[in-house]
């Protein structure tokens, strides 16, 4: 009676060692997409990925550690009952391919709504974009791996569906890093964003996240080598322990056109750090957003004017408090840096904005203007 306890067992688990020794069978709900595709880097593979996302609905796509070329765009469902989640390894590569079509074909007119001109190597909601929060497989995204553009293509996008997830990603020489589009949701994308760390490929048309849906999240992200950090068009968006960095071989013509943040509707900034863009929070013409606890940093002058806050004219709105600011030694005295500049005070009290709290290091580097005696309180240095 014994050996036949032990035996049942046993059977049962050498079976399931040769399940999982053979490829995933059709209908799974774990795809081991190396059982399917080249990882070496050689060959591309987009089509297969697709058909494999196409062909298992509600399943988890794992890539193993290697290099996945595509040449085209991958694109998931957004509709629950087709829904695929993705998850990579660390040292899983998703590359573009030297011949990547980077761009969308046609004229802007003829594209979808909550289109722009790239093709992104993932769009997560890209196909059969609905919005039902209700069924299971509403929930779905993208975890970890590496997102390689070559230079040319754009890495994550973010299309439809709700409740999106991407966390643990890192990207790579990309022409715009994250996109959240317009959501199906009358513009909410709901979108969760976390541990996204990107470098782009210094272009003047390179941005690290654009923004153009409602109602999202993104928390903890590092971005370098970008002439645009962080670009939000649409609003309700909560961001947090953001860094944008204005690094590499940028021109001191193009560095004219770089921005830290640039915030075109009401959003929350907690904790969003610019870290040597010409201009580092740059604000649409009478938005009011709020701003605690950030930061702006110079460290390379570029024989031009610093800018903190850049109000783009009409009456400033926003409120900042606690904002840091600070100038390297190498900075030229007398360039004119200013903390705030294209904007006029409103007479209502109530849609009066204000920095609250203010600290400058190197407060010889900044020019100072009766302005900023309205709008500054509780600052630490004098005016």
């Amino acid at each position: 009676m014994k050996n036949k306890l032990f035996l049942l067992p046993l059977s049962a688990a050498m079976l399931l060692i040769v399940s999982c020794n053979g490829k995933t069978p059709s209908g799974s709900s774990y795809i081991e997409v190396s059982d399917y595709v080249d990882t070496s880097g050689q060959t591309p593979c987009s089509d297969t990925i697709q058909k494999l996302i196409n062909d298992n609905p509600h399943s988890t796509l794992h890539f193993k550690n290697g290099i996945y070329l595509l040449n085209k765009q991958i694109a998931t469902p957004g509709d629950p009952d087709k829904s695929v989640d993705l998850k990579l390894d660390n040292y899983a590569v998703l590359r573009a391919s030297n011949n990547y079509q980077a761009k969308r074909e046609g004229e802007e007119q003829d594209w979808e709504e909550w289109q722009d001109q790239y093709l992104y190597m993932v769009s997560l909601g890209g196909l059969d974009r609905i919005n039902d929060v209700t069924k299971i497989g509403s929930i779905y995204g993208m975890d970890g791996g590496v997102v390689d553009g070559n230079g040319i293509a754009g890495g994550v996008e973010i299309a439809g569906g709700r409740e999106s997830k991407v966390k643990n990603v890192s990207m790579k020489n990309v022409e715009v890093g994250l996109k959240i589009a317009k959501g199906v949701n009358s513009g909410s994308s709901d979108a969760d964003i976390t541990n996204v760390d990107i470098i782009c490929n210094e272009t003047v048309d390179s941005y690290g996240i654009v923004i153009d849906g409602f109602d999202n999240t993104i928390t903890n992200s590092r971005i370098g080598h970008t002439q645009h950090g962080v670009k939000i068009n649409g609003g309700g968006n909560m961001l947090r322990n953001i860094h944008p960095l204005c690094n590499g071989n940028i021109s001191d013509t193009d560095y004219l056109k770089t921005y830290g943040f640039e915030i075109n509707n009401q959003n929350y900034l907690d904790y969003c750090y610019s870290d040597n863009f010409v201009t580092a929070f740059s604000i649409g013409e009478g938005k009011r957003s709020v701003f605690n606890d950030c930061f702006a940093w110079w460290y390379n002058p570029h024989n031009t004017p610093h800018t903190m806050i850049d109000n783009n004219g009409g009456d400033f709105k926003s409120i900042f408090t606690n904002l840091s600011c600070g100038f390297h030694d190498n900075i030229a005295e007398g360039q004119h840096n200013a903390v705030l500049k294209n904007a006029t005070i409103p007479t209502k009290e109530e849609n009066k904005g204000i920095i609250y709290n203010i600290a400058i290091n190197n407060r010889s580097k900044l020019s100072a203007d009766d302005l900023y005696k309205e709008v500054i309180q509780g600052a630490d240095v004098d005016y």
